[in-house]
């Protein structure tokens, strides 16, 4: 018999163990993941906790070594990049488990949004104020776009697109496409004022 592709000679194929094997990579891949995308964030965690609690982030070879993870903010926020990293796996794997395909999808996805939003204005965690306003409007980039998105997805767009009215349709067009270069404007603006 022919399964999977492979050949099968007489007492050569064991029954399942295609299904044996897949689980195998099953659990395989699924630690992998787990080991990726918590055990890294947890495991730098605890290397800039230590180095914090034993006060030396800001000695040259603490700097040389783990810098990447920290120069760019202020003192206090040592543990800023973390805090991004846990934000973007939220919005890159966790949001996808939640009500798939659904409108509250979208709005689960806002109201994260809105709070790293509230959490990056307060914390102004970063030394450069051009970084911070880059981060500022790609955030706020985000959050438009969802909302622009929950927009289509409710179907407020097709209420207002009336036959007699095409400027409705262009004008949401262009708020689309004026939320989506929010984030390039803003790093335009940041290197014309660095220069």
């Amino acid at each position: 018999s022919v399964r999977c592709g492979h050949e099968c000679l007489a007492g050569g194929c064991e029954e399942g163990s295609e299904e044996q094997r897949w689980v195998g990579w099953f659990v395989f891949a699924f630690f992998s993941a787990l080991v990726y995308t918590a055990g890294i964030p947890i495991f730098l965690g605890l290397i800039l906790y230590t180095n914090h609690r034993r006060l030396v982030l800001q000695t040259p070879r603490c700097q040389k070594r783990y810098g990447f993870l920290y120069s760019k903010y202020e003192d206090r926020s040592w543990y800023w990049e973390l805090i991004e990293m846990f934000r973007k796996l939220l919005f890159t794997s966790i949001i996808m488990f939640l009500a798939q395909g659904a409108a509250t999808q979208i709005v689960i996805a806002m109201f994260i949004s809105f709070v790293w939003l509230i959490a990056h204005l307060i914390i102004q965690a970063y030394k450069e104020t051009a970084d911070s306003w880059l981060q500022t409007c790609s955030m706020l980039g985000i959050f438009l776009s969802l909302w622009l998105g929950l927009i289509i997805r409710v179907g407020i767009v097709d209420e207002l697109d009336m036959p007699d009215n095409p400027l409705t349709s262009k004008a949401y067009e262009l708020i689309s496409a004026a939320v989506n270069m929010l984030p390039v404007t803003a790093a335009m603006a940041a290197v014309v004022v660095k220069c």
